[in-house]
């Protein structure tokens, strides 16, 4: 009860879902009283849907409704929020099997994704991405599954449900409506009280006789499940081997880079300039060999390229990825770099002018990339470009 007190005094949008979990019980709760007065099933079911759609558009509200609004604190918030959603999603499909590791989130979303040197970010803006992101596929699917077996589990004693049950049961709800949006409790070090509703919900409902586990999976559906599985993976080959391969190379690339920042003096772009990647670059290019397009295989070999100073090669595996996804920040950008590099400042600047945050950004691109090793007269390029896109920018607004 505490965590939905706290949920509902951390923001507007925590209240509107409890408003929306609150609203679906009060109905489908009349849908039981007037059960046996209503003897037309039409009747119960169009009550039942009216539930439904309400909530769907409570949420709805929650997620495209805000930046209509003008409140304080509210404007921008959809916005950097759905974007930050997308780039955590995009930082997916480099670690898509795995996951980063624990904890690793904000450095690796600042160094493959935002492409700053320091944490920003401290988590994603949903609970299960940020499961996926840090423990990897088998991670999202036993999270969802406990999700899952809870509400299963929670429906098959409906009845058994007292004060204590119900309150905590719609805690927890509230608390995994919440996630869908934002993380609550899961990046912080409260992370154990993220259960307590769910386990407080089981612990005041009336027991009931325990399942084998035989007596729910038997050897059949075991062995059913498993030949799927494989038919899936074998089926879909060419999807999934790429998908291995950028995921195999970007771990080792985050271990070898990350294992050795320390701001300002072992930056990622140092280590990529002087450390030895011959094991790591197969697995991209094995990725490339099997699907050209592939966005993350090709942005991770032209990070490689850049500091290398090998700007046409940067161009070519960055147009690639442009080709499969024309609005990825992070190509955008690093295009932006490798034509600046290149010489070629129009097209440097066709790129850079799409990224809101481009001066600041350059001024950091003039420092690491160029003021560190003395190249004077790019430093002046990238600063220059600065102050043309800043301007423009302050004759728009």
């Amino acid at each position: 009860l505490l965590i939905l007190f706290g949920l509902m005094s951390s923001s507007l949008r925590s209240l509107i879902i409890l408003g929306t979990v609150l609203l679906v019980a009060l109905i489908i709760h009349l849908v039981k009283i007037l059960r046996g007065h209503i003897h037309s099933s039409a009747a119960i079911w169009a009550l039942i849907s009216a539930a439904i759609v309400l909530g769907a558009g409570f949420l709805l509200f929650i997620l495209f409704g805000f930046s209509h609004l003008s409140l304080a604190g509210v404007n921008g918030l959809i916005d950097s929020h759905m974007e930050y959603n997308w780039r955590t999603w995009r930082l997916i499909q480099a670690y898509f099997f795995t996951g980063s590791g624990l904890g690793v989130y904000p450095m690796v979303l600042s160094t493959y994704n935002l492409l700053i040197q320091v944490p920003f970010i401290p988590h994603a803006e949903s609970t299960f991405l940020q499961v996926w992101i840090e423990q990897g596929l088998l991670g999202l699917i036993a999270f969802i599954w406990l999700v899952f077996a809870f509400y299963i589990w929670i429906w098959k004693r409906r009845n058994q449900l007292n004060m204590l049950a119900a309150g905590a049961l719609v805690s927890a709800t509230t608390m995994l409506c919440h996630d869908l949006m934002d993380v609550s409790l899961y990046s912080t070090v409260w992370l154990p009280l993220m259960f307590v509703p769910i386990g407080l919900t089981v612990a005041s409902t009336g027991h009931s006789p325990v399942r084998k586990l035989s007596d729910i999976w038997n050897r059949q559906r075991v062995l059913g499940a498993f030949l799927f599985i494989i038919l899936g993976l074998v089926s879909g080959r060419k999807l999934v081997m790429p998908a291995l391969y950028t995921n195999l190379g970007s771990i080792y690339q985050t271990r070898l880079e990350l294992g050795q920042y320390k701001y300002p003096d072992k930056l990622v772009e140092f280590t990529r300039r002087k450390a030895d990647y011959s094991k790591i670059e197969p697995y991209f290019r094995k990725a490339l060999a099997l699907d050209p397009g592939n966005v993350s295989a090709n942005q991770r070999l032209a990070m490689l390229a850049l500091e290398r100073n090998d700007y046409a090669g940067a161009v070519k595996l960055l147009e690639t990825a442009r080709a499969r996804d024309k609005s990825d920040p992070v190509t955008l950008q690093m295009l932006g770099s490798a034509y600046l590099g290149s010489g070629r400042l129009d097209e440097a600047y066709t790129f850079w002018s799409r990224l809101p945050d481009a001066p600041k950004k350059l001024d950091l691109e003039a420092w690491v990339r160029y003021e560190t090793r003395g190249d004077n007269a790019r430093v002046y390029q990238a600063r220059n470009l600065a102050i043309k896109i800043m301007a423009e920018q302050k004759l728009k607004h």
